[in-house]
This record gives C-alpha cells, structure tokens and sequence, in this order.
C-alpha cells in the first residue's frame, strides 16, 4: 500500500510539473509582468500598513507575534494550493514526510533562507517604528547593488553594462528621493521614535534581503521540486524559526500580556499582506530574477509617498519628483534589457 501511495505521488507531482511547464511556456512573459505588478502594489501597501499599526494605532503590539502569524498563515495557503494541485490529503502527507524530514541535506540549505527571512520581517518591523514610510522605502533599496552583486557571484548571472548603468542611476534616484528633513523630524521624536536605530536596521535587513532572496533564487532554479512543495517547505522552516525568534524577543512580555497584545485591524492586514508577499516573491522569483523583483519594489516608492501625502500628511518636495523620474527611467532602461 506504502509502495503504491509513494508511485501515486511521483505521478502526481510529475504530472503538476508537466503542466507547470506547458503552463509556464505559454503564459510566462504575461504572468512575468502581473506578478511583477501585484508586487509593486503589495510591497508599497505593506509598508504603509505597518508603518500605520506602529504609529497610527499605538504600536503597542509585539512585532515577533505579528512574523509568526503571517508565516502561520503562509503555510496555510502553501498547504491549500498543495492539496489543490495533489487531491489526495494522504499523499500530501506522504509528500512533506519525503521531501521535509527525509531529505535532510537539502532542508538544511533551506534552513539558511529561513532564518534570514525571518530575521528580516523583524527588521522592517523595528525599522518601521523609527521611521516614516518613504523613507523606509528609499534606504532600503541599497539591497538593489547588494542584490546585483550576490546574483553575479552565486548564480553566475551576466548584468549587461547598460544594466550596471541602470543600477547606478536607480540609486542615484533613490538618493534624490531622500529627504533629509522627513529623516530626522520632530514628528519621529514626539513619538519616542529613534531614526538612527531605525536607519541602522534598514541597513542591516538591506544586506540581509539581498542575500537571502538571491540563494533562494539559486534553491528555486535548481530544484526539480514545484514552487508550491518549495514554498511548503521553506513556510514549515519559517514557522519554527519565528517561534524561536518570538520566544527569545518578546517571550516574557507575550507571557504576561498575551501574544494578540495592542492588535487591530491594521496589524491583521500587514500580517495578510506579508503571508501573501512572501508567495509573491517566489513566483517573482520563478519568471524573472532577484534584481528585476528589486527595481518592482523600488518603483513601489512612488506609490507609497504619493499615499503617505494623504495618511501622514507627508510633502514632496521638487527634488522627490526629480528622483521619481529618474527611478521610472532606471526601471525602464534595465526591464528593456530583459525583453
């Protein structure tokens, strides 16, 4: 019977891979660009919902809780789209015993992007409660080189010159976007906010996505496995982790106060948002590569600031336009590379 159920499986999962690929040969230039476009949105979105459920609600909330729901919550649509594609609840069980526990070797590599991306939403969690939005989104993409750098020296990927030279004039329009007068306001100091300890953390998480989303990539593209058994498996690794990570951070506080301490609606929805970004990302990741997934979420820059003029009362100045031209043009000059 075991014999059976395991032959059963192989065919299942040939057969999703078989029309993965008739799927993917056929609709992957459009699904490359609406992807890429659903995550521009939720990219901007995210950051301001939680920039909002930091400051616009009291903050009070543990952060840590907040990353273990959305994994929890990932795993749940990973786990439902996996029982879409198999049909069979016992050879999805089946399926995670083979490729979770019994292949140990490669779940410790996934091991390495999970801590990494678990680490990060921390960071952009204590990121976000020290600075505004636009400003999060702007530093933050100094992971754009980072990322460009890792892709270069782990996947072995060819950045053509003009592609290097839309590197440089996308930072040089991320530069032009930062304002310095938002970066250390009076508003961040009434709210007893540290605009060096958020800047720092950004930093640290830029360095930390860059490195995470490219060996993730190289895990992806290598692998035989489809992306939904993938995203299964990196969501149960997450799980564990954020659990370490919220017992370590706010275990004590969670023990007191409970672990839905300070939440509302707002907090639930970045929680959303973040569950359903990771899986977005990966199929980003799956029709194009870590970089180009970078310049979406750089562009994500111009909707966020044109909506934190109506949730935060935030004003552009002439330079921040300056900056948003030249970030569509960058956009525009390293995509053109790629068609």
């Amino acid at each position: 019977m075991m014999t059976t159920n395991i032959e059963g499986l192989k065919i299942s999962i040939e057969n999703s891979n078989l029309m993965n690929h008739v799927f993917l040969s056929k609709y992957k230039t459009p699904l490359k660009y609406v992807g890429l476009i659903l995550l521009i949105f939720q990219s901007a979105v995210h950051v301001l919902v939680i920039r909002f459920s930091r400051v616009g609600t009291g903050g009070k909330y543990f952060a840590s809780t907040a990353v273990f729901f959305a994994e929890v919550l990932k795993l749940f649509l990973c786990l439902t789209v996996a029982l879409f594609k198999i049909r069979n609840f016992n050879s999805l069980i089946i399926c995670l015993r083979t490729h979770i526990f019994n292949r140990f070797s490669y779940t410790t590599k996934l091991c390495i992007s999970a801590i990494l991306f678990v680490i990060l939403n921390n960071l952009h969690y204590l990121s976000l409660s020290d600075l505004d939005s636009n400003t999060f989104q702007v530093i933050y993409q100094i992971k754009i080189l980072v990322t460009a750098y890792f892709s270069v020296i782990l996947l072995k990927k060819k950045i053509k010159n003009v592609q290097w030279a839309a590197l440089v004039l996308l930072c040089f329009g991320v530069l032009l976007n930062l304002q310095p007068s938002q970066f250390f306001s009076l508003n961040s100091r009434l709210h007893d906010q540290s605009p060096v300890v958020g800047f720092l953390s950004i930093l640290l998480s830029s360095v930390t996505s860059g490195f995470a989303c490219v060996y993730f990539e190289k895990i992806l593209k290598e692998s035989k496995n489809p992306i939904w058994l993938l995203n299964i498996q990196l969501s149960f690794i997450e799980t564990i982790v954020s659990i370490v990570t919220m017992i370590l951070i706010d275990g004590i506080n969670i023990n007191n106060h409970g672990m839905c301490f300070g939440y509302s609606k707002f907090v639930w929805l970045a929680i959303l948002l973040q569950a359903v970004g990771s899986i977005l990302v990966a199929v980003a990741m799956t029709f194009s590569d870590s970089v180009l997934k970078c310049f979406c979420v750089a562009f994500s820059i111009i909707f966020s600031s044109v909506s934190s003029i109506y949730v935060f009362n935030l004003v552009l100045s002439v330079q921040f336009l300056l900056g948003t031209i030249v970030i569509i043009f960058a956009t525009y000059l390293y995509i053109s590379q790629e068609i």
